[in-house]
């Protein structure tokens, strides 16, 4: 082997050992510039994984209590019905005002006296 073949060897070497102390010092110079360890960050995903886990159960919840919301056809019926109620009271209503006349006119007390017999002129 020739001294240019060993020098070019080492220089191949020194090469080698330079981009690795210079990655791992770039590396070192990183660690200290990002305060967040891998731990940190570790932890910090667990709670996310925590926090979907409660968000897919609420959600899950949610939608089991949609299936049980009433449709626009049932509250389209129940506003049919409310309707009807609404006609009926208002015939009780009139009624309750005739019988309101009656009783303040006296014509129920007239209406409830005994009948006069009748008498029939005499011959």
């Amino acid at each position: 082997m020739s001294i240019y073949e060993v020098a070019i060897s080492l220089l191949i070497i020194a090469s080698i050992a330079a981009v690795f102390v210079i990655t791992r010092r770039d590396a070192a110079r990183e660690a200290r510039e990002n305060p967040v360890s891998t731990k940190q960050l570790d932890s910090d995903i667990s709670t996310l994984k925590g926090d979907v886990r409660v968000l897919r159960k609420d959600v899950d919840r949610m939608c089991e209590e949609m299936k049980e919301a009433p449709t626009k056809a049932d509250i389209a019926k129940l506003e049919e019905r409310i309707a009807g109620i609404g006609g009926h009271i208002q015939n009780v209503d009139e009624a309750v005002v005739r019988i309101e006349h009656i009783l303040l006119t006296g014509a129920y007390a007239a209406a409830m006296a005994p009948a006069q017999p009748v008498r029939r002129p005499r011959k």
